[in-house]
């Protein structure tokens, strides 16, 4: 079984399927049509600049140097008087060692056989065949151009990159001996910019370990709409959006129209509020098999940012940022942030019914378990007057 290993990078590779081999005196290897995503910079200039050029290898399953093909009396080149004398001598004037010598060989090609397969078994492989270092950058910029000349009608076919693939093992080719022929290659590609790059970068937030990375902010319809989401994104603004009551503006913002609101909440506990997420850096879209056929997800969380110029009531780890308490500072009750719980005040003497607003503040209440909480329990029965 055969595949395509294209590296885009010493640390980066994306790989086909492994297919099958057809057999016979010309083995054939048929590659169905696959399709990545490849996650760049902003721009097309410094795309080209982290992945200048792209290597495309040939893997086949095992671990060993491929077995190079012995050449005996039936291979007709001008080396054959030599190995036709040879052959002679050994099976004439030492027939005894000849035979022992073809059992060993028999036994050796046989360990080498199961060597090879358990190693096709643990997912072990050799590159049999390689490209020269491939310039991409000519491709990337033609399908941007062709795109950017027609609307965007000929973004979806790209630019098609031409290359050969040679056999690494050429030991004891060429010369008198036959050459194997370079495979022909071809890859289409295509850049397409980030749907947040009309956004400015967020300059709180840097990668770990290098500055190329840029962050951009972004809600939970720009996420979805970055996955590919279309569907879950048409339904919040038919169904969710486009109530009414606006749940999304007036209904979440202005005050509701009453005279009083009280507000009992717990504070002062490690709150997520953000979260920082990279894109990955290559998805397979499309699949050989139905049992793939499954979603695929474009972007997780960026275990390698790290905050910069926050005050130190914000923490990061694994990409979520936590608020926490500070010196002059509160968080959030373990669900909501503080900020949000806060809300509430600005409606004090605002809407139709010059709202009073009274805030209770519970220290260490969590979100649910406030319920069973005393205090909780104290505030409300003064509330209702029964106390």
């Amino acid at each position: 079984k055969i595949r395509l290993a294209i590296h885009l990078a010493k640390d980066f590779v994306v790989r086909t399927d492994f297919y099958p081999l057809s057999r016979g005196k010309a083995p054939t290897l048929m590659l169905k049509e696959e399709v990545w995503c490849v996650s760049l910079p902003p721009t097309i200039n410094e795309s080209l600049k982290l992945y200048p050029n792209i290597c495309v290898h040939l893997e086949e399953l095992g671990t060993r140097k491929a077995r190079k093909e012995r050449r005996g009396i039936y291979h007709c080149d001008i080396f054959w008087p030599y190995r036709f004398a040879c052959c002679m001598i050994k099976w004439i004037f030492c027939l005894p060692c000849a035979i022992v010598l073809k059992i060993l060989r028999l036994l050796g090609r046989g360990a080498d056989r199961g060597l090879e397969v358990t190693a096709g078994a643990i997912g072990s492989f050799r590159a049999i065949g390689k490209s020269r270092k491939v310039s991409w950058g000519k491709g990337l910029i033609a399908s941007t151009e062709a795109a950017s000349n027609d609307g965007g009608e000929s973004g979806d076919v790209g630019s098609e990159i031409r290359f050969q693939i040679l056999p690494t093992d050429r030991e004891g080719q060429g010369f008198f001996f036959e050459v194997p022929s370079p495979q022909e290659c071809v890859l289409k590609v295509k850049w397409r910019p980030p749907a947040l790059l009309a956004k400015k970068p967020f300059d709180k937030v840097t990668y770990k370990s290098t500055t190329i990375h840029q962050y951009y902010p972004a809600t939970a319809a720009d996420l979805l709409a970055i996955e590919g989401l279309n569907n879950a994104t048409k339904l919040l603004k038919d169904s969710y959006a486009a109530d009414p009551v606006d749940p999304r503006g007036l209904s979440s913002r202005d005050p509701p129209p009453i005279k009083k609101v009280v507000a009992i909440y717990g504070i002062n506990l490690p709150t997520e509020v953000s979260g920082i997420y990279q894109r990955k850096r290559s998805v397979k879209l499309t699949y050989s098999t139905k049992k793939d056929l499954y979603m695929r997800q474009l972007t997780v969380l960026d275990e390698n940012a790290k905050l910069k110029g926050l005050d130190n009531r914000y923490t990061i780890k694994s990409g979520i940022i936590t608020e926490t308490k500070g010196k002059a500072t509160k968080s959030g009750d373990g669900t909501v942030p503080y900020w949000s719980l806060q809300h509430c005040r600005t409606w004090q003497g605002q809407g139709v019914k010059k709202c009073n607003v009274k805030v209770y503040e519970i220290e260490g209440a969590d979100h649910r378990a406030i319920l069973n909480e005393k205090k909780f329990h104290k505030i409300l029965l003064e509330v209702i007057g029964c106390i």
